[in-house]
Parts: structure tokens; C-alpha cells; sequence
């Protein structure tokens, strides 16, 4: 090891100029070391006594809660990155140690969105291992926050949605035409994730009463509809096709596989460019579903339960206030 570290050493000062006898400097090098004890660098997160046991746990905890695989994924990511960075017991880590890595983390780029998605696994960390007496004091009472930003994000306009359905109605291949409108139809009309469009099987469909169940985040199931125009296109669809794909929507060609989350991404933002309709992407036709919802007078809380989220308050950040009407109403209460 210290030979080898010797020599790694030499030929970088003699590529810098730093010294012109490998040879000698190698053998001062190896002589210097040999009075102490080298070992690489580990690169794990450190595992203090009973403390490991309550870092196992939080992900045992998450999984039985029904957390996919993907969100653990990303927990356990951020932990032991937090875990490395900041490399201290869980018991004596501080708010000013993730005061420190969050400030690092902006100084590298990452975006207040991204630090308050830290933030909120790290908050969820420290939480259970407080409630579970693993550790005394948690961290993260203190840390506020990050101040984001607020992007309205726009749903489609009519106009924009009539552009993208005639580049779908001027596609020259007849499966492909059927396909992508069916697609659209289906998007507007459930308001389903990218993730839960490509899972829907044929037969999970009943076309009858125009519904299907499907599988959101954290596996949790609920019931989306399909108005008459996305269930006739649907069926145009699935009757022209000469596949055995068991799901609703595949590829064009052999062997005609199940459109995944990048091939449904990829489709959608391919007819937006052909459209000359700017962010065009399955989320926003989520979006556009459920502001059109709101604007026809749907409650909140049942545009809440279509979309399938827990809280309110998310559901809220998808909508948007027309603003055309909020100036007719600001003219009649004060005008």
C-alpha cells in the first residue's frame, strides 16, 4: 500500500516539475511513510452502536408504510449523503451541522426546491428516531423552510390543446393517430400520473361505466373515470390494433411492448414540438384537468380525491385562479 501511494506520489510531482529524481524521492517518500499506518478512505456512513439499529428501522418503518422502492431509494440517498458530509454520531449531530450542509449544498447549485426536499426526508429521519428513543434531542426543530420561488405553473389553454390534437389528427400512420388522441383523451379526462397511464391493463378498463382503478403513488389505489369522447377514442383505438399487448397503450411496432414512463414522456413531448406548444409534458395535461375542474365548479375536495392526494394543500399548488374572471369579479364587488 505504501509503495504503491509512494509512487503515485512521484510521478504527480514529476509531472508538475516539482522534482526530477523519481527514483530518489520515491525511496524518501517510502521511508517517511513507513513510521505510520495507511489505509484508505471509507466512503460508507459511519454506524455508531445501537444508532445503526435506528437508522435500519426508519426504512423498515417507510416500507411497511407503503413507501415505493423509487422514494426509498431517494431517502437513503439523501441520509447517507447527509450522514457522510456532516460524519458524526446521530446523537450528537446539531442544527448547525445541517445548516452547514444545506448552506454547501446551495453554494454547489442545488435549487431551494431541491434543499427543501432535504430538508423534508432529513425531518422525517430525525422525527422517528426521536420518537423511538434513539436519539434525545432532533436537529431539525430549527431548521426553517428554504423560501421558494412561486412559479405558477399553467395548464394547457384550449388553444394550445387544439394544436396538439391536430398534429395527432395529421399523422399519416392510422395507428399512431388513433394512439396518441386516445392518449391525450385518456390524460385530460383521468388526471392520471405518467406512471399510472402506462400500467393501465386493457382489461382493468370498464368501458361500460366509463372507469378503472389504478395504482398511485406509495401503491395506494384509487378509482379514475373516463368521460364518453376519451372512452370513444380509446375504443378506436384498441379495435384497430392487431397486437397482443395486454396494456392500454404500446409501441407502434414489433414486438409492441408496453409504453413505459420515458416512452409516454418522450411521445407527448414529440407532439408538443410538433405543435409549437412550449413545456409540453404528461403532468401538465394533470394540471389542466383539474384547473378546468375547478372552473366548472367541481369542490376542491373532490378534484382532491380524483387526483389522489392526501392533503389538500397540494392539490391547491396544482390550481390556477383565472384571472380573466378574478378581474369580472374584482369589477362587480368593486367596480
Amino acid at each position: 500500500m505504501i509503495d504503491r501511494i509512494a509512487n503515485e506520489v512521484a510521478i504527480q510531482c514529476m509531472d508538475c516539475g516539482i522534482i526530477t529524481d523519481i527514483r530518489q524521492f520515491k525511496d524518501i517518500l517510502v521511508m517517511a511513510l513507513n513510521n505510520y499506518t495507511v489505509s484508505p478512505k471509507e466512503k460508507a456512513i459511519a454506524v455508531y452502536d445501537d444508532l445503526s439499529k435506528g437508522y435500519k428501522m426508519f426504512f423498515v418503518t417507510k416500507k411497511v408504510k407503503g413507501l415505493s422502492d423509487k422514494s426509498l431509494k431517494y431517502y437513503k440517498c439523501v441520509i447517507d449523503d447527509a450522514m457522510i458530509r456532516i460524519n458524526k454520531p446521530l446523537d450528537r449531530i446539531t442544527a448547525d451541522d445541517i445548516r452547514y450542509l444545506l448552506a454547501c449544498k446551495k453554494r454547489d447549485g442545488r435549487s431551494n426546491t431541491t434543499l427543501n426536499n432535504i430538508r423534508r426526508v432529513l425531518c422525517s429521519f430525525f422525527k422517528f428516531l426521536v420518537n423511538d428513543d434513539y436519539i434525545v434531542k432532533d436537529p431539525m426543530l430549527n431548521i426553517d423552510v428554504v423560501r421558494q420561488e412561486k412559479v405558477v405553473k399553467k395548464p394547457f389553454s384550449p388553444i394550445d390543446l387544439e394544436k396538439i390534437l391536430d398534429v395527432c389528427r395529421n399523422d399519416k400512420n392510422e395507428l399512431a393517430r388513433r394512439r396518441n388522441i386516445a392518449m391525450i383523451e385518456c390524460l385530460l379526462s383521468t388526471g392520471c400520473r405518467v406512471g399510472e397511464i402506462s400500467l393501465i391493463k386493457i382489461e382493468d378498463v370498464d368501458f361500460r361505466k366509463g372507469e378503472c382503478i389504478v395504482h398511485g403513488k406509495g401503491n395506494k389505489e384509487r378509482k379514475v373515470f373516463f368521460n364518453d369522447r376519451s372512452i370513444l377514442r380509446l375504443s378506436e383505438y384498441i379495435d384497430y390494433r392487431k397486437d397482443n399487448c395486454e396494456y392500454l397503450f404500446c409501441s407502434l411496432k414489433k414486438p409492441f411492448q408496453r409504453l413505459n414512463v420515458g416512452g409516454v414522456e418522450t411521445n407527448i413531448r414529440n407532439i408538443g414540438e410538433k405543435a409549437g406548444v412550449t413545456n409540453c409534458h404528461p403532468h401538465r395535461f394533470r394540471r389542466t384537468m383539474a384547473c378546468n375542474a375547478l372552473k366548472k365548479g367541481m369542490p376542491i375536495e373532490q378534484i382532491q380525491a380524483l387526483l389522489g392526494h392526501e392533503n389538500i394543500e397540494t392539490t391547491k399548488v396544482y390550481l390556477c385562479i383565472d384571472t380573466d374572471k378574478l378581474a369580472v369579479e374584482h369589477n362587480r364587488y368593486l367596480g
